[in-house]
C-alpha cells in the first residue's frame, strides 16, 4: 500500500505563531497551521500569499546581466540591426520566444523568431542560426529557454557569424558559461531574490526592463509557460500565475480562447493550463511543427489563429493517440521482459522521442521506480528518463556517465544517449547504482497529504482552503486523508461508473469508482484521500470531498474469511495453471530467495491462517486477494482468486483450492493445506435440502452481496455452507437475484452436479 505521508505537528511555540498569523490574516487557526506546514511562517508572507499582486514582482535590473542586455538591444534598436529569437520546440520555449518578439518589435527591433523542431535536438543550434544569417544581415541573437550550457555554439555564432550573443535561460549552471551576456536566475553573484523562473519568466523580466509596465500585457503568456515547465506556483511564480490568469478571464488572446473552446475548458485556472493549452501546444513539437505553435501566438490574423488552433487541437488528438499506442507497447515489454530491477528501462527502434518522456512519466508513478524509455536515433538510443521524488535520477545517470555519448537534465526528469552497444552495460550500471545508494523507503510509493480528517468538516475550512489558488507545483491543492472501515458505496444514478459514500469528514464523490465499489464495502482497512471542494447549486453551498484514491489495506478480521472463500469458490471454475510442487521446507527457501529482491514476486496464502507460519515474510506487505498496486512489489496476498499479470514469481506459500494466478515461474507448496475454509462444508444433498429451505424462506428479500445477505438476516447455519449451496443454486438459476430482491425462479429444475463449482468442490472435499 502506499505511504501516506504529510500532516505536521507543531511546537507550542510554532502554535503561538499560527494563532496569531489567524488573527492579522482572518483566518481559522487551521487553515494558518496549514500555510505554515508550507512554510509561510509570518503574518506577511500570509498576506502575500493570499493576495499576490503585481506590486510584488522583482526589480527585473537585479538580474545579473539585465543592464548589459538593454543597453545591447538599445544599441541594436539605433543601429538599425535585426535580431533574431532563437527559442525551443516546447510550451516554454515557445511562450518565451513569443514574449521578446512581441517586446522587441513594441520596443522599435526588427525581429525574427525561431524554434527548432524537435528532431533538431534541444537547445541552441547553429545550423539553423547559420540559415538565417544567410538570408538576412543578423547583429544579435538571442536565445530564450536554452543556451547557457552551449558555450561552444555561442563562440561559433559570434567568431564564424560575426553575431553578438545574449542568452536568456534558466536550466542549471553549468561548469563553462557562454562568453557573452548571460541572464539567467540560477546565476551565481546577483541580487535577485528568486531563482525558480522558467523561460518564458525570463523572458517576461527582459521585456519589463525595456517597457516597463507596458510589458504587463505578456504576463498571460509567462503564466502560461511557468505552469507547462512544472515550475514551482511559489514566490514570485505565485504572482505571476494569479495576475496572468486574471488577464486571461478578463480579456483572453484569440489563441488562447480558440485553443480553450476545443478543450471545452468553462473556467480558466492553473489547472486549465496545465492540462487544456499546454497540451496542445506541446503536442504542435511533438508531431514535429513547434512552427505553428508559434506562429499561432504571433499572428494577428483572426482567421489564421483558427486554423492553427484547430490544427494544434488535431495534433493533441494525435498525440494522445501515440501516446496510448506507445504505452500499450511498453506495458507488453514489461510483460515479456519483466520488471525487477531498481529502474526501468525499455527501447524501441521505431518509437518517437516525442512521446517517450510522457509513457515515463506515467510508467515511474505506475512502477514507483524510475523509468526511462528509449527510441532509436541515427544508430544509437535516445531516452527520456522520468524519476520518484525521493530519487534523483540526474545524479544516478551522472554516476554511469562514462557509458553515453551524452547526457543532461534535472533530479526528476532527464535526457540521456546511449549506444546499442552499451545499452545492456548501462542498464546494469545504472540498478546498481540506485540499488546501492537508494534506501528502500525512496521506492515506496507515497501520498502527499496535508491532515487527517475524521471530524465534520467546516464549511468556512473549505472555502478558505480555495485561497491557495493558483494551486499547482511547489502549491499543491490541499488533499486530506481519512480513514474507513466498510462503507457503503452508490452510485450517482442508475448504470452510473462514479459513486458517492459518506465519511464523517463530509459527502465523498468518487470519480471512476465504481469499480472499486465491491472493495469499499469490505470491511478492510482503507485509507480516502480527498480534496474538500464547495459547489454552489441554486443558490445553496454544498461541501463534498472529491475522492483522488482509495488505499486498501489488509485487516485480520473473521468477517473476511466468508469473502476469502467465496473469492475461492468463483475460482473453482477458471482453467488450473502449470505449477511446479514443493514441500513446505522448498516453499521456505525460495520465499527466502526472492527477497534478495525487492519486485517480482507474489506469496499467496489460501488460507488466512497459514500467513504467519513462515517468519521469513512478516515484513513483507499484506494484501486482500490482489496487490495493492500494480509495480509488482513483492507481496504477501492472502486469500488469493485473481490473476497476477507481471509477476516473475507465484509461490502457493500452502495448497489452495485451484491454481489461477500464475508467473513465470510458479510454484504450489502441496506439504500445506490452504483448503481450510473448506472444513465443515459439505456437498451431500442433505445439507443443500436444508440451505434451499432456508433459502425460499429468504425470498422478497433484499439482495447486496452474500456475505452481507447472510449476515443482514442473521443466518443461523454453518456461514461458508450457505455461501457455497448460494453459489451453485446462482449458477444453477434457481435462485436468483433482479432489481436487487432475491427469489427464486420456480421454472428451473437441475441436477446439482450441472454445477461446475458443485463438482469441482466435491472433488477437493473427497480428495482431502
Amino acid at each position: 500500500m502506499k505511504k501516506i505521508v504529510g500532516g505536521r505537528t507543531f511546537t507550542e511555540e510554532e502554535k503561538e505563531i499560527i494563532a496569531e498569523n489567524a488573527r492579522q490574516s482572518g483566518l481559522m487557526p487551521e487553515t494558518a497551521a496549514l500555510l505554515y506546514a508550507r512554510g509561510l511562517t509570518s503574518a506577511q508572507s500570509v498576506k502575500e500569499f493570499l493576495a499576490p499582486d503585481k506590486r510584488l514582482l522583482h526589480d527585473p535590473f537585479l538580474l545579473r546581466g539585465m543592464r548589459d542586455a538593454v543597453a545591447r538591444l538599445e544599441e541594436a534598436r539605433e543601429s538599425g540591426e535585426p535580431v533574431l529569437i532563437f527559442g525551443d520546440y516546447d510550451a516554454d520555449g515557445i511562450s518565451a520566444a513569443s514574449i521578446l518578439y512581441k517586446a522587441f518589435t513594441e520596443y522599435g527591433l526588427e525581429t525574427y523568431a525561431v524554434v527548432p523542431e524537435r528532431e533538431n535536438g534541444y537547445g541552441l543550434n547553429t545550423e539553423i542560426v547559420a540559415k538565417y544569417a544567410e538570408e538576412i544581415y543578423m547583429g544579435l541573437v538571442v536565445t530564450v529557454d536554452c543556451g547557457i550550457s552551449d558555450a561552444e555554439k555561442v563562440a561559433f555564432i559570434k567568431d564564424e557569424l560575426g553575431a553578438d550573443v545574449i542568452v536568456t535561460d534558466h536550466h542549471e549552471i553549468p561548469d563553462r558559461l557562454p562568453d557573452c551576456v548571460a541572464i539567467n536566475p540560477k546565476l551565481p553573484d546577483q541580487e535577485y531574490p528568486f531563482d525558480g523562473l522558467c523561460g518564458a519568466g525570463v523572458a517576461f523580466k527582459l521585456a519589463c526592463a525595456l517597457l516597463g509596465a507596458a510589458a504587463e500585457k505578456y504576463i498571460d503568456i509567462a503564466a502560461l509557460a511557468t505552469v507547462a515547465d512544472s515550475m514551482s506556483l511559489t514566490g514570485e511564480n505565485r504572482v505571476i500565475v494569479s495576475e496572468g490568469l486574471k488577464r486571461m478571464r478578463a480579456a483572453p488572446r484569440s489563441a488562447y480562447r480558440r485553443l480553450l473552446e476545443a478543450a471545452g475548458a468553462r473556467e480558466v485556472t492553473a489547472q486549465t493550463l496545465a492540462f487544456a493549452l499546454a497540451p496542445r501546444i506541446n503536442a504542435a513539437g511533438r508531431m514535429g511543427d513547434a512552427a505553428s505553435a508559434l506562429r499561432l501566438f504571433l499572428t494577428e490574423d483572426e482567421g489564421e489563429i483558427y486554423d492553427l488552433a484547430v490544427r494544434l487541437n488535431t495534433y493533441n488528438i494525435e498525440r494522445q493517440a501515440e501516446c496510448d499506442k506507445l504505452y500499450k507497447l511498453a506495458k507488453d515489454k514489461i510483460n515479456e521482459e519483466g520488471a525487477y530491477g531498481n529502474v526501468i528501462m525499455l527501447k524501441g527502434d521505431d518509437w518517437r522521442t516525442g512521446f517517450i518522456g510522457i509513457v515515463a512519466a506515467r510508467l515511474a508513478e505506475e512502477y514507483a521506480r524510475p523509468v526511462i524509455m528509449f527510441a532509436g536515433v541515427n544508430g544509437h538510443y535516445k531516452g527520456s528518463a522520468r524519476s520518484l521524488p525521493d530519487i534523483n535520477i540526474f545524479e544516478a545517470i551522472s554516476a554511469c556517465k562514462d557509458l553515453l555519448l551524452e547526457f543532461g537534465g534535472h533530479a526528476q526528469a532527464a535526457g540521456v544517449a546511449v549506444s546499442k552497444e552499451n545499452f545492456a552495460a548501462f542498464y546494469k550500471a545504472m540498478d546498481e547504482y540506485l540499488g546501492a545508494n537508494c534506501p528502500p523507503e525512496a521506492f515506496i510509493p507515497k501520498v502527499q497529504v496535508d491532515g487527517w480528517c475524521e471530524k465534520p468538516l467546516p464549511m468556512r475550512f473549505a472555502e478558505e482552503l480555495e485561497l491557495f489558488e493558483p494551486c499547482g507545483v511547489g502549491n499543491r491543492r490541499p488533499v486530506f486523508a481519512a480513514k474507513a472501515g466498510a462503507v457503503k458505496a452508490a452510485p450517482l444514478k442508475e448504470g452510473s461508473p462514479h459513486v458517492f459514500f459518506f465519511l464523517p469528514a463530509c459527502e465523498m464523490l468518487y470519480f471512476g469508482g465504481a469499480k472499486a465499489a465491491e472493495y469499499l464495502e469490505l470491511p478492510v482497512e482503507k485509507y480516502v484521500v480527498f480534496e474538500p471542494n464547495v459547489s454552489v447549486f441554486n443558490k445553496q453551498k454544498r461541501l463534498k470531498g472529491i475522492v483522488r484514491e482509495v488505499l486498501f489495506g489488509y485487516t485480520e478480521a473473521e468477517e473476511l474469511e466468508g469473502e476469502i472463500f467465496l473469492k475461492q469458490l468463483s475460482s473453482l471454475a477458471a482453467e488450473e495453471k502449470a505449477y511446479v510442487a514443493v514441500d513446505a521446507a522448498g516453499a521456505a527457501a525460495l520465499a527466502e530467495e526472492s527477497l534478495k529482491s525487492r519486485y517480482g514476486t507474489a506469496f499467496i496464502f489460501s488460507d488466512p491462517a497459514n500467513a504467519d507460519k513462515f517468519p521469513c515474510l512478516a515484513g513483507v506487505q499484506r494484501c486482500l486477494f490482489r496487490p495493492s498496486e500494480s509495480n509488482l512489489l513483492n507481496a504477501v496476498i492472502i486469500g488469493g482468486g485473481e490473476p497476477l499479470d507481471g509477476f516473475k514469481r507465484v509461490i502457493y506459500m500452502d495448497k489452495p483450492p485451484r491454481v489461477v494466478a500464475g508467473g513465470r515461474e510458479t510454484y504450489v507448496n502441496t506439504e500445506l493445506s490452504g483448503r481450510g475454509l473448506f472444513k465443515g462444508v459439505s456437498a451431500d444433498r442433505g445439507a443443500f435440502k436444508e440451505v434451499f429451505a432456508l433459502l425460499r424462506s429468504l425470498s422478497g428479500k433484499k439482495f447486496t452481496k452474500p456475505v452481507a445477505f447472510y449476515r443482514e438476516n442473521r443466518v443461523q447455519y454453518n456461514r461458508n455452507q450457505f455461501l457455497f449451496a448460494l453459489k451453485v443454486f446462482g449458477e444453477l438459476g434457481i435462485f436468483v437475484c433482479r432489481n436487487g430482491v432475491f427469489s427464486q425462479d420456480v421454472s428451473v429444475r437441475s441436477e446439482l452436479k450441472n454445477s461446475a463449482v458443485y463438482r469441482r468442490t466435491e472433488r477437493i472435499l473427497r480428495d482431502d
